[in-house]
C-alpha cells in the first residue's frame, strides 16, 4: 500500500480498527507529532510492529502542538505523509490531541506504543503521565515501552534548527538550570486560583489553503487551488484562551464590529470559564486577518487584513498633546508611528523608548473607539493619567511573563511603579 492510501480520517481509522480486532488482530499505536522522522522514530515504530499485527500512527494536528514558537515545523498532512512512507506502518490519521491521548481511549488499540524517554521524564511529568496510563488501562489498553536509545525530535530541533533567537536559546539554558519541570509545573498550578481580567481586540485568524497550479497566461500572477479553509479566534481571545487554561476565571472586554460582529462564533470559540465582555462599534465589522497558505510547502504567500482605519477628527483629543509632540496631527489609530514625547511623558514612562523617549501610540478617539474611549476616560478619573500601556508583559528578547515570579523580575528590572497580582498591588519603593 503506498503512503496516500495508508492515510485515513479518524472515523475510518475506527472502524478499520473495530473490524481488525473483530477478526482476532493485534492492533498497535504510535501516537505523537512526527516534525522529522529520525532514527529513534525507525525504531520505535519497528519496535512497536513487533508487538501486533497491525499498526497505527495518529499524527497531532497543528493546532494542538504546543512545543513553542514556529513548532511544528513541518504542516500535519506533511507529518502525516512523512510517516505512511514507512513501510511496517499499515494506517495513518491526522488527529486532535485535547484532551491528551482522548483518540487512544476512542481508537481503542490492544497496546499503545510509548518511547522509553517517557520512562525517564521529571517526576512531576511522570506522574501526570502515569494517570494518562492508568486511564487507558483501564480502558482495555496494554502499554508497551520501546526499548533503544532515546532521540528527541524537539531536542534535535532546538539543537539544529535556529528556531529561536540566540538571546532566547540562552534564557532557556539559563531557565533549566534554575528550574525543573516539577517547580515550573507547581508555579504555573499556582495561579489556579487568579481572576484575571484581558482587554483588547478579538481578532478572526482566517487561514487559506491552496495549491499553486501555474502562472497565469493573462496576468502576471501564480494561479492557485483551493483546497480548504479554516477559522480562529486570535487576538485578545486568544490570550484569553491560553489564560484559561491554568486560570479558572478569566473575563475578557473587547470590541466588536456591528456590521458583522462575528459573535456567536466568537463564543463557540471561548473556553467554558472565560465570561466575554463585547462593546459594539458601528459601521464598522470585527478585525479579520486572511491568511492564504501554500499547503504542500506549509508557506504564507500573502495576508489581507481586514480592519476600518477611521481618519482621527480635525478635532484633536485634547490630552493626546501631553503626551506625544504631533505638530501636523497625523493620525495614529493603531501602533504603527512614532512620536517624540509631550511634556507628561513621565507619567507614562515605561511607554517610551528607554534611548530617545519617544513613543508608539495607538491615538483612541470617542469617535472611532467610543468603548475603548471611556475606558480611557475612567482610568483618567481614577489616577489623573491620560494613558496606558497595552502591550506584551515581558523585557526586549525574553519570551512573555508566565509566572508571578516572572512579573516581579520584569516589574524590578524595568521602570514600571506599580504591578497588579491578585488581589495585591506591588508598589516599588523609590527612594
Amino acid at each position: 500500500m503506498n503512503a496516500e492510501k495508508k492515510i485515513k480520517t479518524f472515523e475510518e481509522l475506527c472502524q478499520i480498527v473495530s473490524k481488525l480486532k473483530a477478526k482476532g488482530e493485534k492492533v498497535v499505536q504510535c501516537h505523537g507529532v512526527f516534525d522529522i522522522i529520525h532514527p529513534g522514530i525507525v525504531r520505535h515504530v519497528e519496535s512497536a510492529k513487533r508487538q501486533g499485527s497491525t499498526l497505527v500512527a495518529t499524527v497531532i494536528k497543528d493546532k494542538d502542538v504546543h512545543k513553542g514558537p514556529n513548532y511544528p515545523i513541518f504542516g500535519e498532512k506533511l507529518r502525516a505523509g512523512n510517516i505512511a512512507s514507512i513501510g511496517c506502518i499499515d494506517y495513518v490519521s491526522i488527529v486532535n490531541d485535547n484532551p491528551h491521548l482522548q483518540c487512544v481511549k476512542a481508537l481503542k488499540p490492544d497496546i499503545f506504543a510509548q518511547g522509553q524517554d517517557y520512562k525517564d521524564r521529571d517526576q512531576t511529568i511522570k506522574k501526570k503521565l502515569e494517570y494518562e496510563q492508568k486511564s487507558l488501562e483501564i480502558a482495555g489498553c496494554k502499554i508497551h515501552y520501546t526499548p533503544g536509545e532515546v532521540f528527541s525530535s524537539t531536542s534535535i530541533i532546538n539543537q539544529f534548527l535556529d528556531v529561536y533567537p540566540e538571546k532566547t536559546k540562552r534564557y532557556l539554558k539559563n531557565l533549566k538550570k534554575k528550574y525543573n519541570a516539577g517547580d515550573i509545573i507547581k508555579s504555573i498550578e499556582g495561579l489556579r486560583n487568579l481572576k484575571v481580567l484581558i482587554i483588547g481586540d478579538v481578532i478572526i485568524d482566517e487561514y487559506h489553503y491552496c495549491e499553486a497550479l501555474g502562472k497565469s497566461t493573462k496576468d502576471p500572477l501564480v494561479v492557485n487551488k483551493y483546497i480548504s479553509d479554516e477559522s480562529f479566534a486570535g487576538g485578545a481571545a486568544a490570550v484569553a484562551n491560553h489564560v484559561s487554561s491554568i486560570c479558572n476565571e478569566v473575563q475578557l472586554v473587547s470590541v466588536l464590529g456591528d456590521n458583522d460582529s462575528k459573535k456567536d462564533f466568537l463564543l463557540s470559540k471561548l473556553r467554558p470559564n472565560i465570561k466575554p465582555k463585547f462593546f459594539f462599534c458601528k459601521d464598522t465589522s470585527t478585525i479579520v486577518k486572511r491568511r492564504f497558505i501554500n499547503q504542500p510547502l506549509n508557506q504564507k504567500m500573502f495576508e489581507i487584513c481586514y480592519i476600518k482605519n477611521d481618519e482621527i477628527p480635525k478635532r484633536y483629543e485634547k490630552r493626546i498633546s501631553d503626551y506625544l509632540i504631533n505638530p501636523n496631527n497625523i493620525e495614529s489609530p493603531y501602533m504603527i508611528m512614532a512620536f517624540r514625547a509631550g511634556r507628561k511623558i513621565d507619567e507614562l514612562y515605561a511607554c517610551s523608548h528607554p534611548k530617545d523617549h519617544s513613543v508608539r501610540p495607538q491615538l483612541i478617539t470617542k469617535d472611532a473607539n467610543p468603548s475603548y474611549y471611556e475606558l480611557l476616560k475612567h482610568f483618567e478619573k481614577i489616577t489623573g493619567i491620560g494613558g496606558i500601556l497595552n502591550t506584551s508583559f515581558n523585557l526586549h528578547g525574553y519570551p512573555l511573563v508566565e509566572t508571578p515570579e516572572d512579573a516581579l523580575d520584569v516589574f524590578f528590572k524595568s521602570g514600571l511603579k506599580y504591578l497588579a497580582l491578585e488581589d495585591y498591588m506591588v508598589i516599588k519603593n523609590q527612594s
